[in-house]
């Protein structure tokens, strides 16, 4: 089975591209073929049409041409067309198109591409078929002569030709398969002796020979497997010393030596066993001092978390009595900041009541200032009066003065005077009081004035003081509220701090009982490790002994047979 999967295999990997390359050259060369052979036949199918063309070219009328066009045919359905300036078909092979336009027989863009180029041959379609068509010029009065043939009927033509070289193809490929397949054999034979041996080394046979003679790589495989043989034998010897080594190190025995001398990876192998013997007996050594040093140092750790624990339990109480007390602060502080702020909105009523009552005093103050004014414009009209009576008086001194002299005819005007003067001597009197009243008002007036600016000025004072007590007010009621946030702070503060004594507390008795454990676990520890028989010790693996009871399991090579691959 191995045999075959690795025959099909290499003719897998070795036919396959060559079957794929003669393939492709078989495809390629078929191409170049048929496009040759196809090319070749335009040729012709243009001079077929040339030739006709030529023919008609010497004849005389046109009756003669369309009949010498309408027996014409080339192969099967070869068809011939005759084509004036016009593009009407004057004349075509069985006359089945005679008089029709061009585009009844080619489509028009087809048409297109053939038009415009004389004496060549193109490949179009012809009533959706593919077709060689071949156009000559014919005169100088436009002209045309062309000739349509089916690709169907020139594919006859290529599949003759393209037969026999298949045929070719498939005998070069049968032969290339022998030759493929008898390298094949020549190759697997030798693999598969080298295969047995390897097959045999992985039983556990490492005396295996190989009978493979050959200069090329496979000898050089063979080659690398004798000496994998040679190089695997003493690996088991290696193998065999470690194991007894690791063993003696599962049973605490770090005292070890190695007797051999290992070669290839195996040393780096050595090198760390040896590494590892060091670093144990002083890994182990140093476990066992700090053992001892951290049992010491437990009980301290212990002793002074026991002691942590009671300190913490003392500030527990000290921190909750704290609390206590700053609790009842902050109560009197929030009682002080409510009545602070009752005062300050008192505060600010008075303010503004005070303020009022100023505004009223300075309406007040403008009233009896323009009573003031009032009483003088009286004043001054009474003066005016006082001086029309003294007036009068003199006018009716002089009014008695002529009477007297007028005699008995000025008597009645002499009554007249006389009451005049009284009239006179009256509202000079009366002007007279009225200005000692008027005087007298201004007077009080003014009194009342001065009386009402200071009051004015005393109220200004207040409102001033009220305002400076509303502002202290204020800042008090800020002030206490700050403390009583501050106080909360401290009182969130105070139960954090409590929080943690009594975390310390409990970490402390934690401790104390780690403690504890991490002392009996370091006594565990030291009594683990004193187990191990370190290097130096007296009840310790000596070498000699070691180096015997090695010695004593690699003697003689019984357990290995030795067979020959042939």
């Amino acid at each position: 089975m191995l045999k075959r999967s690795l025959v099909f295999k290499m003719l897998l990997k070795i036919f396959a591209p060559i079957m794929a390359l003669f393939i492709i050259c078989a495809i390629l060369i078929t191409i170049f073929v048929t496009s040759n052979v196809e090319g070749a036949l335009g040729d012709i199918i243009l001079q077929q049409n040339q030739q006709l063309a030529q023919q008609i070219t010497t004849m005389n009328n046109a009756q003669e041409t369309q009949k010498a066009i309408k027996w014409s045919q080339y192969g099967k359905n070869g068809f011939y067309l005759l084509v004036n300036s016009a593009n009407v078909i004057t004349a075509s092979t069985n006359g089945k198109y005679d008089g029709k336009p061009i585009t009844d027989y080619f489509i028009a863009s087809e048409y297109e591409k053939l038009s415009g180029n004389d004496n060549s041959e193109h490949l179009l379609l012809v009533n959706s078929v593919p077709s060689i068509c071949a156009i000559n010029k014919i005169g100088s009065d436009g002209t045309k002569l062309i000739l349509t043939v089916p690709m169907t009927e020139l594919s006859g033509t290529s599949s003759s030709i393209r037969t026999p070289m298949i045929i070719v193809f498939i005998l070069m490929l049968v032969l290339t398969f022998a030759i493929v397949l008898t390298a094949t054999l020549f190759i697997v034979k030798p693999i598969n002796k080298i295969k047995d041996a390897a097959l045999q080394i992985a039983e556990g046979n490492f005396y295996v020979t190989v009978n493979v003679r050959s200069n090329d790589e496979i000898g050089d495989l063979a080659g690398a497997i004798k000496k994998t043989v040679a190089r695997l034998s003493n690996y088991v010897l290696y193998i065999d010393e470690i194991t007894e080594v690791l063993t003696a190190i599962s049973e605490g025995d770090l005292s070890f030596t190695l007797r051999n001398e290992y070669e290839g990876e195996f040393s780096s192998i050595k090198d760390a066993l040896l590494k590892i013997s060091d670093s144990l007996n002083h890994t182990i050594s140093e476990i066992n001092t700090a053992a001892e040093q951290v049992t010491s140092g437990s009980m301290q750790v212990s002793g002074a978390s026991q002691a942590l624990s009671q300190g913490s339990t003392q500030q527990a109480n000290a921190v909750e009595e704290l609390s206590i007390t700053i609790k009842e602060v902050n109560d009197q502080v929030k009682q002080n900041a409510e009545n602070a702020k009752n005062a300050n909105n008192l505060s600010v009523e008075t303010v503004g009541s005070v303020e009022k009552c100023s505004e009223l005093m300075r309406n007040m103050l403008d009233a009896m200032e323009q009573i003031h004014s009032a009483s003088a414009n009286i004043a001054k009209i009474i003066k005016v009066i006082d001086d029309i009576s003294f007036q009068t008086n003199i006018l009716a001194l002089n009014a008695a003065v002529e009477a007297a002299r007028a005699g008995a005819a000025g008597k009645g005007f002499a009554v007249v005077a006389d009451e005049v003067r009284n009239l006179a001597t009256k509202s000079a009197q009366a002007a007279k009081n009225t200005t000692e009243l008027i005087e007298s008002s201004i007077a009080a007036v003014g009194k009342g004035v001065d009386i009402a600016k200071k009051t004015a000025g005393a109220l200004d004072n207040i409102v001033a003081d009220c305002n400076n007590s509303s502002k202290l007010i204020s800042e008090i009621t800020v002030a206490t509220n700050d403390q009583a946030t501050a106080i909360m702070h401290i009182t969130q503060g105070v139960e954090q701090i409590s929080a943690v004594v009594e975390t310390n507390s409990a970490t402390a008795q934690q401790t104390a009982a780690a403690s504890e454990e991490l002392s009996s676990q370091s006594e565990m520890l030291r009594k683990l490790t004193s187990q191990f028989k370190l290097k130096g010790d007296s009840d310790g693996f000596s070498n000699e002994e070691y180096s015997d009871d090695a010695s004593s399991d690699f003697t003689g090579d019984d357990d290995y047979a030795v067979s020959t691959v042939e």
